[in-house]
C-alpha cells in the first residue's frame, strides 16, 4: 500500500506490552523501565516553541493515569476519547478537547486551523482506543515495544495479525534488544498494508 494515500490525520500507535499483550493494571503501568519510558516521551512529546506539534489521543483511563504535573502531555494538543468526561473536566487546561468517538476527534483535527498546527498524531491507548485506531482507515503505524516478561495486568492490547502489517525501520527507534533493570525488550515498528490487522474484529 502507498501510505501517502492515507488521509490526514495519520494515526500512529505507541504501546508497550508484556508477553501476553498486557499493558497495565489498576490504571497504572505494570512495570518500571526508565529507558523505555524515556523513548516513549521523546517520540510523543514536543519541545516548547515548536512551530508544529504532535497531537495525542487518550482514552479516559489513560488520560486519568497521567500524573497532574505531566498534564497536558508534553506540549502536545490532547484529545480525550471518552463517553463519560466532558469539556468541563478539562477546562483548566489549554489545548485539551473531549470527544465521544474517534471520528469526532479526526473531524476536529481536520479543521483548517488545527490541521496547520499538527504534524504527527499519537494514540496512547488504552485498549478501546487502540482497537478503534487499528480499525480506522487513518491507521498508519504501530510502534510496539515487546517486553520479554510477564506481569500481572488487567488491561490488554488487542490481538492482531502481524502478517497483515509490514515491518519498517525508523532511525529514531532504539535498535535491537534493549536491557533495563534485568528485563529485555525490543521495539518493533509496523506499517499498515491497508488491511485491518485485528484478529477480534469487529
Amino acid at each position: 500500500m502507498d501510505t501517502s494515500e492515507i488521509e490526514f490525520p495519520r494515526l500512529e500507535l505507541m504501546v508497550a506490552t508484556d508477553l501476553k499483550l498486557g499493558i497495565g493494571k489498576g490504571n497504572k503501568m505494570a512495570w518500571h523501565l526508565p529507558t523505555e519510558f524515556s523513548y516513549y516521551r521523546r517520540m510523543t512529546t514536543c519541545a516548547n516553541g515548536s512551530e508544529k506539534v504532535h497531537a495525542s489521543i487518550f482514552a479516559t483511563k489513560t488520560w486519568q493515569s497521567i500524573p497532574p504535573e505531566m498534564k497536558p502531555w508534553g506540549n502536545t494538543i490532547c484529545f480525550i476519547l471518552s463517553r463519560s468526561m466532558t469539556e468541563d473536566d478539562v477546562r483548566n487546561y489549554s489545548d485539551v478537547y473531549v470527544h465521544s468517538s474517534l471520528e469526532e476527534i479526526i473531524a476536529h483535527m481536520r479543521q483548517t486551523d488545527m490541521r496547520k498546527r499538527i504534524d504527527r498524531v499519537w494514540m496512547h491507548g488504552g485498549g478501546f482506543g487502540y482497537k478503534e485506531a487499528l480499525r480506522s482507515k487513518h491507521f498508519y503505524r504501530l510502534y510496539h515495544t515487546k517486553i520479554d516478561a510477564e506481569f500481572s495486568c488487567d488491561v490488554f492490547f488487542p490481538r492482531y495479525d502481524e502478517c497483515q502489517l509490514q515491518i519498517v525501520d525508523d532511525p529514531d527507534v532504539p535498535q535491537g534488544i534493549q536491557l533495563d533493570r534485568g528485563v529485555s525488550y525490543q521495539i518493533h515498528v509496523y506499517e499498515t498494508t491497508g488491511v485491518c490487522p485485528l484478529l477480534d474484529a469487529p
